[in-house]
């Protein structure tokens, strides 16, 4: 009964609620954001040469990691951050008449299934 009193534990303090109105997104193309693992460059031999900007640039979940461990969102005050997929891409490219595009983006998905190598892999 009297426990409370006794443990040298403070309590919880309750956490308050999440409020999207209030929130701070920050939007990342997972490709275009940091490259932290540069072994997973150019998969799928995704080396045509591209429009401007329009190829794989190497961005990566491991370089994500490396700016959540840094403090780089919370000193920005982000509390949400909304990615681009990371699923597998279609391994070839496009030429949409102004040069040739790869999915770098995140929206050309071939495999809803499996993580793009470009962007790492299950073990990160």
């Amino acid at each position: 009964m009297w426990n409370h009193i006794r443990s040298k534990k403070k309590p919880a303090t309750p956490k308050a609620p999440f409020i999207w109105e209030s929130s701070n997104v920050y939007f990342i193309v997972t490709d275009r954001f940091n490259n932290g693992d540069t072994s997973n460059d150019h998969t799928f031999n995704r080396n045509k040469p591209t429009g401007k900007l329009r190829g794989f640039e190497g961005g990566d979940i491991r370089g994500i990691i490396e700016k959540l461990d840094e403090g780089y969102f919370t000193e920005l005050g982000i509390n949400v951050i909304w990615m681009t997929p990371v699923v597998e891409q279609v391994h070839d490219g496009v030429d949409e008449g102004t040069g040739f595009t790869y999915g770098f983006h995140g929206y050309w998905t071939r495999d809803w299934s499996s993580l793009d190598p470009s962007y790492g892999t299950k073990k990160i």
